[in-house]
């Protein structure tokens, strides 16, 4: 069960990471293309660059999030094989691990955001 479950996760994790790439090619592309003609970058063009860079910090969020499940969930495995006794316990540690990774990557989704949802969607706020 764990070794589907891991694979399933690699893969959503290879996605991302082909998505982050893309979204940074993307911009890239957009830079030059500004530099080249020359094109005054104003408040819309900025807010843009900004977006596109929130979708990139979000998608690394997961990407880590990913990554603790799956070494969490390795352990759990091998103290499972190691000893039938312990299972329980490396359930409960993989439940409680598992929580702490769902309240990070949210705690990440809000402190990435960029207070995008605001109240003004014209309005971004970075820190």
């Amino acid at each position: 069960m764990f070794s589907s479950i891991s694979h399933l996760l690699e893969h959503i994790q290879e996605i991302e990471k082909e998505i982050i790439e893309l979204s940074e090619k993307s911009t890239m592309v957009f830079g030059e293309l500004i530099e080249q003609n020359s094109i005054e970058v104003d408040e819309q063009i900025t807010q843009a660059l900004q977006r596109q860079d929130m979708i990139s910090q979000q998608l690394n969020a997961t990407v880590d999030a990913i990554e603790e499940a799956k070494r969490s969930m390795q352990k759990c495995q091998e103290g499972m094989q190691n000893d039938a006794l312990s299972v329980e316990r490396e359930l409960e540690e993989l439940d409680l691990a598992l929580q702490n990774i769902l309240v990070n990557a949210k705690e990440k989704k809000e402190a990435y955001s960029g207070h995008f949802h605001s109240q003004d969607d014209n309005e971004i706020e970075f820190f």
